[in-house]
């Protein structure tokens, strides 16, 4: 079976839209992990309930991934063989988008990532530092030449069953660690989806998490180069630390939900 998973945390604007995308998809089933939204966005993901869709409430917020973890724990259980994620905010996404994804894996890629940059225009400012960290992981894994600048923590992503079953559940927590496992482990990774990061859809976020955001990447990039190297795994490149929302994860209670 193939499953949709998307974290909602106070995405009232988008949910119901999103919902509604995925419908029309091919895929069987739709999980969204609902993660203490205050917003309205639970009493709309009820309404919208389908045989197709299910929610997973947890009332509190798991941080960054951690919903992506549990939902995927719960589509394995359920049997699921195809796995595609991505944010209750990616108003930009399509049916078609969907189906691509799930044809690249079914073709044979473990790990399919959003290629956001295929005309070749790289941003300037804050995103090119983060993009460089990026290029530096998938270099020190020798996959840059195939995938360029694409990573787990941008844009959808999809898994197949067989990757997803060995992979360690806080792996899916921080999403270059998902990426190393797979290459060192000798899963097949590829772009999946070509999708300009314009076009994903709505980001309406403050300068501040922007800038969380960016140094929750660049940490979690930096740990996985750390320990891709077998070096000692930490968030500190040049004597800084990146931690950004790193600290808001959630991992005790993925790890309770999920032993």
């Amino acid at each position: 079976m193939k499953y949709i998973i998307i974290p909602c945390l106070n995405e009232s604007l988008h949910i119901e839209s999103i919902i509604k995308t995925c419908e029309k998809s091919n895929a069987d089933r739709i999980v969204l992990v609902e993660n203490g939204s205050d917003d309205g966005s639970l009493e709309i993901i009820k309404k919208n309930l389908s045989d197709k869709t299910e929610i997973i409430f947890i009332n509190t917020p798991l941080g960054h991934d951690i919903p992506k973890a549990l939902g995927l724990h719960y589509a394995l259980e359920d049997g699921g063989e195809y796995f595609i994620f991505f944010d209750g905010d990616m108003i930009g996404m399509t049916k078609d988008d969907i189906n691509t994804m799930f044809k690249a894996l079914e073709s044979g890629i473990d790990l399919a990532l959003t290629d956001c940059y295929c005309d070749g225009c790289l941003p300037d400012g804050l995103a090119t530092y983060v993009l460089e960290f990026r290029k530096m992981l998938n270099k020190e894994l020798n996959i840059f030449s195939k995938i360029k600048h694409a990573s787990p923590s941008h844009g959808p992503i999809g898994l197949s069953k067989k990757l997803a079953k060995s992979i360690p559940n806080e792996y899916i927590g921080i999403p270059p660690l998902l990426l190393e496992y797979a290459v060192e482990n000798n899963y097949k990774v590829d772009i999946g989806l070509k999708k300009l990061h314009a076009a994903l859809g709505s980001n309406e976020r403050t300068e501040k998490h922007r800038l969380k955001m960016a140094e929750t990447i660049v940490g979690d990039t930096i740990f996985a180069i750390r320990n891709s190297k077998n070096n000692i795994a930490n968030r500190k490149y040049d004597g800084i630390e990146y931690m950004g929302f790193h600290e808001n994860r959630r991992f005790d209670i993925l790890e309770m939900i999920t032993k």
